[in-house]
């Protein structure tokens, strides 16, 4: 592609990129999310996601968390689950806490548990409040082309519990979502790098997540805002395709 016809592009999306970034409303009950929302990449390889709890309160009185990370185990495998930073954190937790995890293809359930003090009987003092990293899931890719979500969701949904061992209500869990494609660029996936899909590019120049032009295959960089290194890179793979 030459320099001009990827100035011409830049400029008639140029006035997109300036409009003004919405805000998402947080749910007023606490949520499970996975992180990254959305992971893409070209070839099998080894990558990590995070469960985050988000927005709980001391208020909740909350003491366990578990949830059942659903996936396709035709592309990806699990390596390793470990236990995040969170639930663990010693101005809550001075006890340590209890990290189950099972690997039952396609599921990953996961439970901790915060363990209560040493003066005897199921007492805890103070509880977990804002919001931080439950686990880690190290999955590896099996096939080379293909998507799919990480759902929380299956055998077990996301559940909390207080110091009663009642369940706390929750949000609705945010998923996250697999892709693996060979070709970077092919945002329209028709297996060759062209115009159509710098154009699809170009028209969402200035996007970011929450707008209603984003699409995470434009972000060819990942860094979350389509910008004007997302069009460069067509320089490297403009023309290329897939037999």
């Amino acid at each position: 592609m030459t320099a001009f016809m990827l100035a011409i592009l830049i400029i008639a999306a140029f006035g997109l990129a300036f409009m003004p970034r919405g805000v998402k409303a947080a749910p007023e009950k606490p949520w499970l999310e996975v992180k990254p929302n959305y992971y893409m990449t070209s070839k099998m390889e080894p990558f990590n996601v995070s469960v985050w709890l988000n927005d709980i309160k001391k208020e909740n009185r909350s003491i366990g968390v578990q949830f059942d990370l659903l996936y396709n185990d035709t592309l990806l495998e699990v390596e390793t689950v470990t236990e995040g930073s969170f639930w663990k954190d010693p101005a809550w937790a001075p006890f340590g806490t209890v990290f189950v995890s099972q690997v039952e293809p396609p599921h990953v359930l996961v439970a901790d548990l915060i363990l209560p003090n040493e003066t005897g009987g199921a007492h805890w003092d103070v509880f977990p409040d804002g919001s931080g990293e439950i686990a880690t899931i190290t999955f590896n890719g099996k096939y080379p082309q293909g998507n799919c979500k990480l759902e929380l969701k299956g055998i077990a949904d996301v559940m909390l519990i207080d110091d009663k061992y009642n369940p706390i209500p929750t949000a609705l869990p945010t998923p996250g979502y697999y892709e693996i494609w060979p070709l970077l660029c092919d945002v329209n996936r028709d297996k060759r790098v062209d115009i159509l899909d710098v154009v699809l590019v170009a028209k969402a120049f200035g996007s970011f997540p929450e707008d209603p032009r984003w699409n995470p295959r434009y972000d060819t960089n990942r860094d979350e805002k389509i910008d004007i290194l997302d069009l460069a890179i067509f320089r490297v793979y403009f023309g290329k395709w897939i037999p």
